[in-house]
């Protein structure tokens, strides 16, 4: 497990074999897509935005099916802020 502190506050707990993210706690009120603190959300992927120093995570979250188009796949993403620190923990 990880935990990432961006700038902003926010504190995320990353779980990379379960493909799963919660935020903790922060300064302003979670995006819908991120749910409630504390809540578990599955992931598709993350990646890295920005260069090195002012990075930021973009978590690309479980790609769904558009439901009026079955042919079309549908990612929604969340970019955090940058990040401030990250530390293993178990």
């Amino acid at each position: 497990m990880k935990l990432i502190t961006t700038d902003s506050g926010s504190v995320y707990e990353l779980d990379e074999d379960q493909k799963r993210i919660r935020r903790l706690s922060g300064a302003k009120p979670p995006t819908p897509r991120q749910g409630s603190d504390g809540e578990w959300r599955q992931y598709e992927g993350l990646d890295r935005v920005g260069p090195e120093g002012a990075q930021r995570l973009m978590v690309i979250w479980r790609i769904d099916e558009d439901e009026g188009f079955p042919d079309v796949r549908i990612a929604r993403s969340t970019l955090t802020s940058t990040i401030k620190s990250e530390e293993y923990v178990q």
